[in-house]
């Protein structure tokens, strides 16, 4: 019996439908979660024995708490890849010499803030709002980077819910050392919180705005 190959040829635009769909699908897992483990919470508050919510509710959180941290990790290495998909897109309608990168949303991003392309002629509304409207991508750039796909043996994580009363959202927090450790406690930490809702918020605007 002989086998066959299949080959799927892809460009800009079927890239991005699919690490759209990648991004959707985290979401339709993690939003979920998040959801039982709110309600967890809040019943916890109430009772230590959870007497005050449905038995159905623990089991399923119960099943699905154990993913919770991985599709945490999940959610902050898509909407870096969807943003970089989404500005491949831009090449077909930004032409000539002098032109940003279409592969790296970060280089897209600096190549608009520079001041030789400042105001950018050929798209200037397109640049301006690169330039005002996407300084939340830093943020983003620096926890996928920095404390995600190059963390350190130093720094912790867990899942916290926000201090904040009328949101009682759950957030992945890192914990980084600054100091020194005295008597086995850091003199100095910093706390970074990858807050879903507001990432959300963010991509949500810049694709309907883009």
């Amino acid at each position: 019996m002989q086998g066959h190959s299949s080959y799927i040829f892809e460009d800009s635009l079927s890239l991005w439908s699919e690490s759209y769909s990648f991004y959707y699908l985290t979401l339709s897992r993690l939003l979920p979660e998040m959801s039982l483990a709110r309600r967890i919470n809040i019943a916890k508050k109430i009772d230590g024995n959870f007497i005050t919510i449905q038995g159905d509710v623990t089991k399923k959180y119960n099943e699905t708490s154990k993913y919770l941290l991985l599709d945490f990790i999940n959610f902050s290495l898509h909407p870096r890849i969807l943003l970089d998909r989404t500005i491949s897109l831009a090449q077909y309608f930004i032409n000539g010499g002098n032109v940003p990168s279409f592969t790296s949303f970060n280089n897209h991003r600096k190549f608009f803030l520079l001041p030789k392309n400042t105001p950018y002629i050929p798209l200037e509304n397109y640049a301006q709002y690169i330039r005002e409207k996407t300084e939340w991508f830093d943020n983003l750039k620096l926890i996928r980077d920095k404390y995600i796909v190059h963390t350190q043996a130093t720094h912790s994580k867990w899942l916290a819910f926000s201090i904040e009363p009328e949101k009682n959202d759950i957030h992945l927090t890192i914990q980084l050392p600054l100091g020194s450790k005295e008597n086995g406690v850091l003199s100095k930490v910093k706390w970074v919180h990858i807050d879903v809702m507001e990432i959300i918020l963010q991509v949500s605007q810049f694709l309907s705005s883009a």
